[in-house]
């Protein structure tokens, strides 16, 4: 959350977290521009740095995809 974003979004966890829990943020084309340790049960991503556009976040635990949805960055 938020969704759609301006600057950033918010990752969060209502389950365990663990050392190895990441994210990845990617273009639409499949390109990697962003990872980062999930740490906390509310992880932010900065989008302040990316245009207009609709991105991928995955998130992975053990190299193992939890989750993956679309963000809308709007401004």
């Amino acid at each position: 959350y938020p969704n759609p974003s301006i600057d950033k979004v918010n990752l969060q966890f209502d389950g365990e977290i663990t050392a190895d829990t990441e994210y990845r943020l990617y273009d639409i084309n499949g390109k990697l521009l962003l990872n980062g340790i999930v740490s906390s049960p509310t992880t932010e991503i900065p989008m302040d740095a990316y245009e207009r556009a609709t991105y991928i976040v995955k998130v992975y635990s053990e190299e193992k995809e939890l989750k993956s949805f679309k963000v809308i960055k709007t401004q």
